[in-house]
């Protein structure tokens, strides 16, 4: 393959995921703010918390089936392709045992009163909710193989379109619910409609062979002991990523966790944005590159980490500055308190860019690397927050949680420098950025 092959592939692909990923988030944002009408706010925040303990189950099960398939050697290998099917099957059955068994745990610490009187955790709507909307992990269970080929062979066309109609399908399911109840089980119905709708169109519109039920020893190890690392990574990823509403939850009451939502749905816009990018078009092409030039690694890194660095300094400093005004357009006067959390928040973006260079160690075969600095960044969040939250209340928390990303980034560029992948004037060139995003939102405030 030409480098200029290679290069039109992953323009092609990347457009087509960073249109994909836009019309997700519109339609996201456009039955969010549809929703924040017709919903109350405290709504918000169980359906947050209880997509928090999904999410959880889900990465504390994560043994890398998608990255085993993206990096295997061969295009064309059934039986290691039906192994992973079958360890993905059993994965989803798993998860919706053990979220069962949580919400039972959960309902009986609620008798207990262990939590506080009028906090998220002591709703007893949200055992109820975490048991059904954990069915997904079973329908997801069965999604094809042929989807994660797909993201291999860096086509994300149908990707794209697949993944914007199903979202589209579980709004359409959440409206016609809130027709005749507008009760969080609109939300949930959502959810649900969404994933099976997912899993529906992969079969029907990838083209390629469908997997079966298949026990292959073999491939059962090649895949766990590659995944052991992703499993550390998503264990520690998941306790850092949602941690801050984790712990948020303990102490603040289901209408300010609804503030916390939406003002965190807008920041995790971005991120999701360049997660959507790492996943499927960066780690792969890394990997490609890695197998083919290895010298040319550091190089790839920053002609993608140049754009990713620039929209996210920009749109960082951009919602420091808009953030109160953004909210006040977009909701009515009961969002209001959400203004200000979008602000703070907007500044994890600074650090959260630095995750991009995670994904070369994994396509250099040490997830081992990532998992460490992961670690480092936990350590450090857990440190921090929860002594934010109990001595200064939620702005503490907030501000802790800005100030936790910036302390880990030398701990960043340094493991970046050991790896030969360092390129300081490329990491100082960019930060000027965030200036210009904040002269910008304050020309249009």
């Amino acid at each position: 393959m030409t480098k200029n092959s290679f290069r039109s592939r992953v323009i092609t692909a990347g457009i087509w995921a960073i249109g994909g990923h836009i019309g997700i988030q519109i339609v996201k944002l456009a039955s969010n703010l549809l929703m924040t009408r017709l919903l109350v706010p405290e709504l918000f925040g169980l359906m947050s918390i209880a997509s928090i303990v999904m999410t959880g189950l889900t990465l504390l099960t994560d043994i890398g089936i998608r990255q085993n398939i993206i990096q295997h050697r061969h295009d064309d290998d059934p039986e290691f392709f039906d192994a992973a099917w079958t360890l993905q099957i059993l994965r989803g059955v798993a998860i919706w045992l053990t979220s069962c068994l949580l919400s039972l745990i959960l309902t009986e610490l609620n008798k207990a009163n262990v939590f506080n009187e009028g906090s998220v955790y002591s709703d007893d709507r949200l055992p109820i909710i975490i048991s059904i909307i954990s069915l997904s992990a079973i329908i997801e269970g069965f999604s094809p193989i042929k989807f994660s080929l797909s993201i291999r062979k860096l086509d994300q066309t149908r990707i794209a379109s697949i993944e914007i109609a199903a979202q589209l399908l579980g709004v359409l399911a959440m409206l016609t619910w809130i027709y005749f109840d507008r009760s969080i089980w609109a939300m949930v119905t959502g959810w649900l409609c969404g994933v099976a709708s997912k899993t529906v169109l992969s079969y029907a519109l990838i083209p390629g062979r469908n997997n079966h039920i298949s026990w292959n020893t073999k491939a059962f190890k090649t895949i766990v002991k590659f995944g052991k690392w992703i499993f550390l990574t998503s264990l520690i990823g998941f306790m850092l990523t949602s941690g801050d509403r984790l712990i948020l939850g303990i102490k603040t009451s289901p209408k300010v966790m609804g503030y916390y939502s939406i003002a965190f749905l807008m920041v995790n816009t971005i991120y999701m944005m360049t997660s959507r990018l790492s996943s499927s078009i960066i780690f792969p092409a890394l990997s490609d590159v890695f197998r083919r030039r290895p010298e040319d690694l550091s190089k790839t890194l920053y002609s993608f980490k140049f754009w990713i660095d620039s929209g996210m300094l920009f749109t960082s400093g951009f919602l420091f500055s808009t953030g109160r005004s953004i909210v006040e357009f977009l909701y009515d006067e009961r969002y209001a308190q959400a203004g200000g959390i979008l602000q703070i928040l907007a500044l994890t973006l600074v650090a959260n860019r630095y995750a991009i260079a995670d994904q070369c160690y994994l396509s250099m075969g040490k997830p081992n690397v990532m998992t460490y600095l992961i670690a480092i960044r936990t350590m450090v969040f857990y440190s921090l927050v929860p002594f934010g939250l109990y001595t200064y209340g939620l702005d503490g928390a907030l501000w802790c949680i800005v100030l936790s990303g910036l302390i880990t980034i030398p701990a960043s560029l340094l493991v970046q420098h050991k790896h030969g992948i360092l390129n300081i004037s490329r990491e100082l060139v960019v930060l000027p950025i965030f200036l210009v995003g904040m002269a910008v939102g304050h020309s249009i405030g």
